[in-house]
């Protein structure tokens, strides 16, 4: 059944920015932007600078002036999330401080999370994704080159946080699916996975990695679909990988005006974690809802059928 989502709003929009290349000056205006329109969404941080070269780039929080613009967000109303300790792999007392960083800065435990896909530290990452012949499938896609690569919720692995993720976080992202519905891909969610034990709850997400992703799946007419069918879609996007361009004269084509539409319709627009937050309370008892083995064999499936139609299994 699909929530009654609060205030008589027919659906619900936001967006959980993984902050691969975040920097203020690419990202700062997009959050004006949003907070201007009463958007308030789910920023993710990195609390550790790398040591070396880092994977992707971005600021991190051990950057004062970056911190205090995240600090600023946050007081804004924008919840803020997790994204592994470091723009690298990261050893579990790293990790350990991290969570330590992150609520001295922020008062709080972070409340979600989202692995970095280039850690070994990423929590059920690649073939741990999946089970059974879907997992076996990957593997030959991927030419077993993800096998043993990510060890976050492997006890015996220098890298293992799984414990820390049960202890202190709510809610991890899992798959990611092209329909901008993200609650008809995932009706479940948030839910909780007896194969995957050291997540409290999982949730899922839309596709809009990269401004090219965005002008495919979030169009006006996807949008006004998701208010017809009174849906949820938690955006997980890359705000730092080229949606504002000062350079080039700012915001990519098409990206404010579909988020002005978004914000012109009644939708409700508030963080990844209290939207969670309001389907688990829609639930009897509150509690996350427990997967069945059915319903884990058809997410995996169509996960893994969208990666394959998209020629990206990584």
């Amino acid at each position: 059944m699909t929530p009654r989502w609060p205030n008589g709003k027919t659906f619900a929009f936001t967006l959980f920015d993984d902050t691969d290349l975040s920097t203020v000056a690419n990202t700062g205006p997009i959050y004006e932007l949003l907070t201007s329109l009463g958007m308030r969404v789910t920023k993710s941080i990195w609390t550790h600078n790398a040591v070396g070269k880092p994977h992707v780039g971005g600021d991190t929080c051990e950057d004062p002036a970056y911190r205090q613009w995240v600090l600023d967000l946050q007081r804004q109303g924008h919840e803020i999330a997790l994204h592994n300790a470091a723009d690298q792999s990261s050893e579990r007392a790293r990790t350990i401080e991290a969570f330590a960083r992150f609520e001295s800065w922020f008062g709080a435990m972070p409340r979600t999370t989202a692995s970095h896909s280039g850690n070994r530290d990423a929590l059920y990452q690649g073939p741990e994704r999946l089970s059974g012949m879907r997992r076996a499938l990957y593997n030959i896609l991927t030419r077993r080159r993800h096998v043993g690569r990510f060890q976050g919720q492997e006890e015996r692995s220098p890298y293992f946080w799984g414990d820390l993720c049960v202890g202190h976080v709510d809610y991890v992202r899992n798959f990611v699916f092209q329909d901008l519905n993200t609650l008809k891909s995932c009706p479940q969610m948030p839910y909780a996975d007896a194969t995957k034990p050291w997540s409290n709850a999982w949730f899922a997400s839309s596709e809009a990695a990269t401004p090219a992703a965005f002008r495919k799946h979030v169009t006006i007419d996807a949008v006004k679909q998701l208010e017809a069918e009174g849906g949820a879609c938690i955006l997980y996007t890359h705000l730092g990988a080229g949606f504002y361009r000062a350079a080039q004269g700012g915001f990519t084509t098409g990206f404010r005006e579909v988020i002005e539409y978004v914000a012109s319709r009644p939708g409700w627009f508030v963080p990844v974690a209290t939207l969670l937050d309001h389907l688990r309370q829609s639930a009897p008892d509150a509690r996350p809802y427990p997967l069945t083995d059915e319903e884990r064999r058809r997410l995996e499936w169509k996960w893994l059928l969208e990666k394959v139609s998209s020629g990206k299994t990584s």
